[in-house]
């Protein structure tokens, strides 16, 4: 039965699963967020927000867009510049013309090297 439990509260996202593990929490474990914790491995934080929300009816809304790694345009701005700063002295037209690409003629070695 617990397994069973465990893998329901998998399925579910957000403020469904909060709402699943309290009342699970309140039905089999008397409302103890710790005794969850201790038998299904839930976070007992989660649970007791769970609990919060289910005793009040207000449901917490959830920041998921200002979680995980920021995009490194935002926390390096200069970066596309010093890439280019570092490339483009070094690049040269294809000698054919038959490509708009400039070509690069960096080696491992060579790129590492300029760097430092």
């Amino acid at each position: 039965m617990i397994e069973t439990i465990r893998d329901a509260a998998s399925k579910l996202t957000g403020p469904k699963r909060r709402q699943f593990e309290a009342q699970v929490a309140l039905d089999y474990l008397g409302g103890s967020a710790r005794k969850a914790q201790t038998v299904f491995g839930w976070s007992s934080k989660t649970v007791a927000l769970g609990l919060n929300e289910l005793r009040t009816g207000i449901t917490c809304v959830d920041n998921y867009s200002q979680h995980g790694r920021r995009p490194c345009e935002e926390t390096q701005p200069h970066l596309l510049e010093d890439i280019l700063a570092l490339v483009q002295p070094h690049s040269q037209s294809d000698p054919k013309f038959q490509s708009p690409f400039s070509i690069h003629p960096h080696d491992r070695q060579g790129g590492a090297s300029s760097l430092d």
